[in-house]
């Protein structure tokens, strides 16, 4: 094997014997080898840290997310929290806690809280995927798709991932927006059934769907597409709000707090304050006795046992409020003043 002897350039060919070739192979051969694996390690850690960072929108330090519910006899809220990693079939995955509080309609008992059955996550650069099917991933959203692209996701009725149940998500409209302080993509979806399922439709859901929030106006996984069983509340609404550690809160649709439930502090503070409903239960004509120190800036709000905004307006100046349109049931009355960061909350019963 000839090489040039001291050097590159002006130097003459030297003949060298096979054993010093043979090294020269071998150490020519390790070299790349070497090479390589470094260069698979680089390729490897730059993977990680695209996951990583993927799922750092999903996995913020107190992620958690809270959603209303409400049958005929009981409403509440569901709370999904980042319980930490996990490793599915090799893959880097996330585990979420879900509990339920309940409250009993017509009732002065307290909320109770139950724990439902957890979920398991996984993210990359562009998708949120769900584990269900015996461990298997399947694309919930997908933050690179474009207009019209679509694919098949579980289903849930009620909200518990179902074991074979396939629906198809399409892509509406997609974008980018500013919220919570952070850029996020976003994305509208249909929800459409396959062939052969009942009821067929084709519907929008969700409203907009962010990177790192999911949907704001609907829970996590698509809902009441068919019935496949479940161990979830039967109606699951928008989002309420979304809060982690270091992050400002977001909140969901019209939702200003964080529980449809009317809790003891609420009702403390309108009876601290001396904020009372009148007659109750009623017609919907409302007479509302108010604070003395009650300013300009004060306004009323009306939900339904779903967290929905029914009113929000200013303080009616003749402390009248009618709402004889609304059906009957139960509503939550509250009274926000600028300077107390607890709202003053009433239950409101229609009859």
């Amino acid at each position: 094997m000839p090489v040039r002897a001291g050097g590159f350039f002006g130097s003459e060919w030297l003949w060298l014997p096979h054993s010093v070739r043979l090294a020269a192979t071998n150490s020519s051969l390790l070299q790349f080898r070497n090479m390589m694996k470094c260069l698979l390690l680089l390729l490897a850690g730059a993977a990680l840290a695209t996951s990583a960072s993927a799922q750092s929108l999903w996995a913020a330090p107190g992620a958690t997310w809270t959603y209303s519910y409400a049958l005929f006899w009981e409403y509440g809220d569901l709370t999904m929290s980042y319980a930490g990693p996990t490793t599915v079939a090799g893959q880097p995955a996330m585990r979420y806690d879900r509990t339920l509080l309940t409250k009993m309609r017509m009732s002065s008992q307290p909320a109770q809280q139950t724990t439902l059955p957890g979920l398991v996550l996984r993210a990359d650069a562009d998708r949120l995927y769900v584990l269900a099917n015996d461990q298997q991933f399947y694309t919930l959203f997908n933050f690179a798709a474009q207009v019209g692209d679509s694919w098949l996701t579980p289903a849930s009725q009620p909200q518990a991932v179902c074991a074979s149940t396939l629906v198809r998500l399409r892509v509406d409209s997609v974008g980018t927006a500013v919220v919570g302080g952070v850029s996020r993509r976003w994305l509208r979806l249909r929800l459409q059934t396959q062939a052969g399922q009942q009821p067929t439709f084709d519907r929008p859901w969700g409203g907009r769907i962010y990177e790192g929030l999911g949907p704001t106006q609907a829970y996590l996984l698509p809902q009441g597409v068919v019935d496949c069983g479940g161990t979830d509340p039967g109606y699951l609404g928008g989002m309420m709000c979304f809060r982690a550690t270091g992050q400002p809160t977001v909140y969901g649709g019209s939702a200003q707090q964080c529980s449809s439930i009317v809790t003891a502090a609420t009702e403390q503070q309108a009876q601290r304050l001396g904020f009372e409903v009148y007659p109750n239960p009623s017609q919907g004509e409302l007479t509302l006795r108010l604070p003395v120190a009650v300013g300009p800036q004060a306004t009323v709000e009306l939900r339904d046992l779903t967290g929905r905004c029914l009113l929000r307006a200013a303080l009616p100046a003749t402390g009248k409020l009618d709402v004889r349109q609304l059906p009957k049931g139960l509503y939550a009355l509250s009274l926000h003043l600028p300077d107390q960061a607890t709202p003053a909350t009433r239950r409101v019963v229609l009859e």
